[in-house]
């Protein structure tokens, strides 16, 4: 038997180890621990404290270490996750309630108006039978049967059956349906051990989950994601998280499906209306990203994000002023929020406000120096606003930040074509061409490098650019911009012969450039 003062120790030394553990693992995954807080970490801190606990303390305390953390991982995280999953759900009820009423109230304003609208249309003589009054009546029929149905669903009508019951039945249970589920999987089915499995696989997820998103690897991300939330079905970072994921797939629908479940179980939370209004404006759903957007803004009128969300979506409803002011205030609230300054740039560069523009870039090259991109979206508006020097020494600078820059290469070599420095502008061009995915980029920079040479009376080169270029054409592509370079130097020379699709270039050419 264990007597009383055994039984508390063992409790302290539960504690104690479920402490160290957790500081212990929170140390070890840095940001990842944060993400989740108390809802996934503990459990595995504890058990990584129960073994460092057996490891460190005396005989004695290694039992009630042991005692302890299996009656807190037996009793404690059941309980916990019981009334987590019931505040949820009231939540979740009172936020379905209250869309319920919402909805009646509009719907009730729109049966109003279309009756008014038809009594106007009665007043001026219009035909009842007549087609304007017809469309005004199935709009006020439509109305009506969806007013109906939402009193139904509100039990104004009739008693059916209580929103969320299936999901109070299954909140009822200790264990979660999901950890259920995984237990089957297993020969032992042991509650206890089942899961403390589920919570060591979550955080096994979560630490794949945050090597590949900064390994920028977002399909290995959303698999991960997907796994996590088999475990964990209502955790809001997950599905946050697969939501970004989706976006950046361009998987819009199924983002907004997400972010939506996020708003169900959490209509508080200000980053799932955010991430919803960008899955809206990137899906071509403008006035949705805006309604989202200025609820976002609402729950957290600090939030300089929320700002820049409702911006780009005034943006690409072609609203500038709504657009500059509200990228305006994310400025004021956040000097060092990058995507407002971003944002701004773009829209003042569609504005033609190239020097103001050019200012907001520079001070988000202060904010993340080393993006090469930054560097060359500058030197395009320096190009823009015939800064041709300037415009140079960015596209130089982006390119020794990012050697594999082609956005820089390009540009760079632009800007050497255009103040006619082509012996310069080779070696950029030619860079180009090793770094090409595809033969038809590659063909594109043979092209223009044999063009360059050409400028330069170097037409034995310029020769060989357009046969290599004329062996990666495919042949539903046309081959007359080579035909056009050696038809050039073929009137200036007369003695340069060319042959069409010999492997070896120089072969093809003849006599001597002047």
């Amino acid at each position: 038997m264990i007597d009383t003062a055994t039984f508390i120790g063992a409790l302290l030394g539960g504690v104690v180890g479920w402490q160290v553990g957790c500081f212990l693992f929170h140390w070890f995954v840095k940001n990842q621990a944060r993400r989740e807080g108390q809802e996934t970490w503990p459990v595995m801190g504890a058990a990584i404290g129960l073994i460092a606990g057996a490891v460190l303390l005396p005989l004695d305390w290694k039992l009630y270490i042991v005692a302890g953390g299996v009656l807190l991982l037996a009793v404690v995280r059941p309980l916990t996750n019981l009334l987590n999953q019931r505040r949820q759900v009231r939540v979740q009820s009172n936020s379905a309630r209250e869309n319920q009423v919402s909805q009646r109230s509009n719907l009730e304003s729109q049966i109003r108006d279309v009756d008014a609208e038809v009594e106007h249309h009665l007043a001026a003589g219009l035909p009842e039978t007549g087609p304007v009054v017809t469309r005004s009546k199935e709009k006020l029929n439509l109305l009506q049967k969806d007013l109906q149905s939402v009193l139904a669903q509100s039990g104004d009508l009739h008693d059916p059956q209580p929103i969320h019951q299936s999901t109070m039945t299954s909140v009822n249970r200790s264990v979660p349906a999901a950890n259920r589920a995984l237990w089957a999987r297993y020969p032992y089915r042991i509650p206890v051990i089942g899961l403390l499995y589920s919570r060591l696989e979550l955080c096994w997820l979560t630490w794949r989950i945050a090597r590949n998103q900064r390994a920028m690897r977002f399909t290995r991300v959303a698999n991960y994601l997907n796994r996590a939330i088999e475990i964990q079905p209502r955790s809001r970072l997950f599905l946050l998280d697969r939501g970004s994921a989706l976006i950046t797939g361009n998987r819009f629908s199924e983002a907004i499906t997400d972010y939506t479940r996020v708003i169900g179980f959490a209509p508080q939370d200000t980053h799932a209306y955010q991430g919803r209004s960008e899955a809206y404006r990137l899906d071509g759903q403008l006035d949705k990203a805006v309604v989202d957007a200025t609820k976002a803004i609402e729950i957290a009128p600090q939030s300089a994000l929320a700002f820049c969300r409702r911006a780009w979506a005034h943006m690409h409803l072609e609203k500038p002023d709504e657009a500059r002011v509200d990228f305006d205030t994310a400025i004021k609230l956040d000097r060092f929020c990058l995507p407002a300054f971003q944002g701004r740039a773009t829209l003042l560069e569609s504005l033609e406000e190239y020097d103001n523009a050019i200012a907001d870039i520079y001070h988000g090259i202060w904010l993340d120096p080393q993006d090469a991109k930054l560097l060359v979206w500058r030197s395009r508006l320096h190009l823009k606003n015939n800064q041709i020097d300037e415009a140079i020494d960015d596209a130089k600078l982006a390119i020794e930040i990012d050697p594999n820059c082609k956005s820089g290469h390009n540009l760079l070599a632009q800007l050497y074509e255009k103040v006619e420095r082509f012996d310069v502008a080779i070696p950029v061009v030619t860079q180009l061409v090793r770094l090409s995915d595809d033969d038809a980029e590659r063909r594109k920079h043979l092209l223009q490098r044999a063009r360059l040479y050409e400028s330069l009376s170097q037409d034995e080169h310029a020769l060989s650019d357009c046969q290599d270029a004329m062996k990666l054409a495919t042949e539903d592509e046309s081959k007359e911009i080579e035909k056009t370079i050696v038809n050039r130097i073929q009137s200036r020379i007369p003695d340069v012969q060319f042959v069409e699709g010999k492997d070896d270039a120089s072969t093809n050419y003849k006599g001597e450039a002047t």
